[in-house]
């Protein structure tokens, strides 16, 4: 018997052989959207045409961004599906491809793939940004995960993805064994949003289960001159260069 208490790192658990063959994690880092190659690419037009002339900076040069981007693991959908909101309603009707939920049940599958929390039910709507759709829509997936002892899971919304027309939920799974990872998704539309097999729906990052204490101190003349330090390094050239500890 496997005592996950002694694990060091969570595991994921499909119960789907093609999906863990087709559609199985991914490394945050191994994802590159659409917006990071345009803005590597402007950037660079940048600093050859100006570049002697002014600072030139950029998106791509900001470590914040690309960290958060490149930590963790990525989730993605498992089968197409297409969503359609009835305009001025919570409503919404939805499709998946024909045929597959049966072949679920005979590969002893018989979970529901789609289930909803209407915002008409206070007890279950979530707060949501306006022109969203007021209901939430569940994705069932075939992955379970059991969490170590000392970490926490942190389910996040894909951070600075290229879509915006839908997002998932956030949230926290705590160390235990066994828990469903079924996303719950935003739609921020009132047009159809398809949803392929394949696609990113959102980031998981493992992080300390308890909260650090936090040290709020005024600046002492050591920090002073490491500022000093960094506006130095920020203003003798024209091109910004990237330090591990800015944003």
């Amino acid at each position: 018997m496997i005592n996950w208490f002694k694990k060091k790192q969570p595991t994921f658990y499909c119960s789907l052989s093609e999906v863990l063959e087709n559609y199985p994690l991914v490394p945050a880092k191994s994802l590159r959207p659409k917006w990071v190659t345009e803005s590597a690419r402007a950037y660079k037009q940048e600093v050859e045409q100006m570049g002697t002339q002014t600072t030139v900076k950029g998106t791509a040069r900001c470590p914040g961004i690309f960290k958060l981007m490149h930590r963790g693991w990525i989730l993605k959908s498992w089968f197409d599906i297409t969503i359609i909101p009835e305009h001025g309603t919570s409503r919404f009707r939805v499709h998946v491809p024909e045929g597959f939920e049966s072949y679920l049940r005979q590969r002893g599958f018989t979970k529901s793939l789609i289930n909803w929390f209407s915002g008409d039910l206070v007890s279950r709507a979530i707060p949501l940004k306006e022109g969203s759709l007021d209901t939430t829509i569940k994705i069932t997936t075939p992955w379970t995960v059991s969490v170590p002892k000392g970490q926490t899971l942190l389910f996040l919304p894909l951070t600075y993805a290229d879509r915006q027309d839908f997002t998932c939920a956030p949230g926290v799974l705590e160390p235990g064994e066994c828990y469903d990872i079924n996303p719950i998704i935003c739609i921020h539309t009132d047009k159809e949003v398809f949803i392929p097999a394949g696609t990113p729906l959102l980031q998981i990052m493992s992080i300390q289960q308890e909260d650090i204490e936090l040290a709020q101190l005024l600046e002492t003349p050591e920090h002073w001159a490491k500022d000093q330090a960094q506006m130095y390094r920020h203003s003798h050239t024209f091109i910004t260069k990237k330090q591990d500890n800015e944003i």
